[in-house]
């Protein structure tokens, strides 16, 4: 048994370990594949039954040296770099951009769908995605409207007072409508009723018109739905047992 000259990764270990190539009968399980002297085409190709010399795990190597994979030594000698590939292969790990990750929060009221939604937004964020958490995070705004069965509010011009159609104030069944009908019920306050509006139309526009917003402002769409999480649905379960 030959112990090949590169440790290779182990799944079984989750690490990369020394291996050995196997026999059976005294017969080396290695097929190997090479070009002739006179091909103008130079290769060395072996496939291995492999052994890891740590937890005796089976696995498939294969070690390749090839007219493609020629590089210089630090003398400027050519010489031909060997690949070592096992089977299955190694998985690869996903760079994540630690300024931008983002931690989910562990809600124990948040009602099952809306903490879903919720959770499945951050995961989009994590993966940098940028389109979908904020078209999540606008669904979020609307479950939150289903669950308290807010159906409607009244809709406001831009200086705050009310729209007025006939000489009455006008009522909507949008997702404009339903933001304003939580503050009217108390549910959230103005200052809130304002930011969830803009949440509202970063949703708006990537579904929309289809743009791509910065990554920070969807990081600070999130933030504020966990804060509107947390004082809709968290803060009741907080007891201080105040006795008088």
């Amino acid at each position: 048994m030959e112990t090949l000259s590169e440790k290779l990764y182990c799944q079984r270990c989750k690490r990369h370990t020394n291996h050995h190539t196997l026999s059976k009968d005294n017969v080396s399980l290695t097929y190997t594949i090479s070009s002739s002297y006179y091909d103008d085409y130079q290769f060395h190709d072996e496939y291995h039954i492999v052994q890891c010399l740590g937890c005796d795990n089976v696995c498939f190597a294969n070690v390749y040296s090839g007219d493609d994979c020629q590089a210089v030594d630090e003398n400027g000698h050519l010489f031909y770099d060997t690949t070592y590939t096992v089977y299955p292969e190694e998985p690869k790990r996903e760079v994540v951009n630690k300024k931008m990750f983002h931690q989910v929060n562990n809600f124990t009221n948040v009602p099952t769908f809306i903490n879903q939604v919720y959770h499945e937004v951050v995961a989009s964020f994590n993966t940098e995605a940028n389109l979908l958490p904020a078209a999540g995070l606008r669904t979020i705004v609307e479950a939150i409207c289903k669950d308290i069965k807010v159906s409607d509010g009244f809709v406001y011009k831009e200086d705050g007072t009310h729209v007025e159609k006939d000489g009455e104030k006008v009522r909507s069944n949008n997702l404009q409508g339903k933001i304003n009908g939580l503050q009217e019920l108390g549910i959230i306050t103005l200052p809130q009723r304002n930011i969830l509006h803009q949440v509202r139309k970063l949703g708006n526009y990537a579904v929309h018109e289809i743009e791509f917003p910065k990554r920070r402002t969807i990081r600070l769409g999130i933030e504020i739905i966990e804060k509107t999480l947390e004082n809709i649905y968290e803060l009741d379960k907080y007891d201080l047992a105040i006795s008088k």
